[in-house]
């Protein structure tokens, strides 16, 4: 039984779907070595400039597969970035603690340091009470805590579990991970769910009733109800900019209240996508010249 101890989460402020950032990301996308090749790319062009509501030519984009994305990311480079590929610690309600973050990719500073190595003496001296990383990270860090090989005495906020577009499937939480942590940590802990440059696009809250979707930074949609792909347009990445990348998750969208009082959309049940087996190919024997 995991019980949850200290001051409830507030609920985050509902955030608006923020039209202009998504122009400007279409803009960036049709001007990639990837973007220019999608069909009718010069009329896109024209029409996303020039309407009111870029949301609605959304569909006139090709869903772009994950794998497609990686294998070919220099096609989507956008050459006028001066992003460096780090970005700020930006949660909040942590901010004023120490920080360990079990990755890189992070700014650090006095508070909040990167330990991608795992445990080692200068984790142990950081005296960390706030611990954030990967899930495969947190899985591999617990297990040393239940084995006597690390502590963490000094923790005083909710673990930051990150799953995500950088973590692929084996990345998810799952229950028995929940049940693992705490018997490590116990601390509450909290799913965010992060984009290929590290940005937050969703996140849960005290209630762990899914993923509060932030619509300032990511359009989420489930375009086909037969296989539930989860499809997503992340704002924040100006670096490799895609519109509607297929993200090998499935799951489900809601706009039903949360108990924690925060309103907008919601992201549940989120699963790995399961292909389905394809139909094998059956011969057929020409009729002709068969013996008779």
């Amino acid at each position: 039984m995991r019980l949850f101890f200290g001051r409830k989460s507030e609920p985050a402020p509902r955030l608006a779907f923020p039209p202009e950032r998504l122009r400007e990301l279409m803009l960036l996308t049709l001007a990639t070595p990837a973007g220019r090749v999608i069909p009718g790319q010069a009329s896109l062009l024209d029409e996303v400039a020039r309407t009111r509501s870029p949301a609605d030519l959304l569909p006139r984009f090709p869903i772009v597969t994950r794998d497609a994305y990686l294998a070919q990311r220099e096609r989507y480079l956008n050459p006028d970035s001066a992003d460096t590929g780090f970005r700020h610690f930006d949660q909040p309600r942590h901010s004023p603690y120490r920080t360990a973050i079990l990755m890189e990719g992070f700014i650090e500073t006095p508070k909040v340091l990167a330990f991608p190595d795992g445990w080692n003496n200068d984790l142990h001296k950081f005296k960390a009470q706030c611990l954030v990383g990967p899930v495969a990270m947190l899985r591999r860090m617990s297990v040393m805590v239940l084995n006597g090989g690390a502590r963490f005495p000094s923790l005083r906020r909710p673990v930051l579990a990150y799953t995500g577009l950088p973590f692929g499937q084996t990345g998810l939480l799952t229950p028995a991970d929940r049940d693992q942590f705490w018997a490590a940590f116990r601390v509450g802990l909290e799913e965010h769910f992060l984009g290929y440059r590290h940005e937050r696009l969703a996140s849960e809250c005290s209630a762990q009733a899914g993923l509060h979707i932030h619509s300032a930074e990511a359009i989420f949609e489930v375009p086909d109800p037969e296989t539930s792909e989860l499809v997503i347009t992340s704002l924040a990445n100006t670096v490799f900019p895609v519109v509607r990348l297929a993200t090998g998750f499935t799951g489900t969208l809601t706009k039903e209240p949360c108990a924690c009082g925060v309103e907008g959309l919601r992201l549940l049940n989120l699963q790995p996508l399961i292909a389905k087996p394809r139909a094998p190919r059956v011969r057929m024997a020409l009729a002709a010249n068969q013996p008779g």
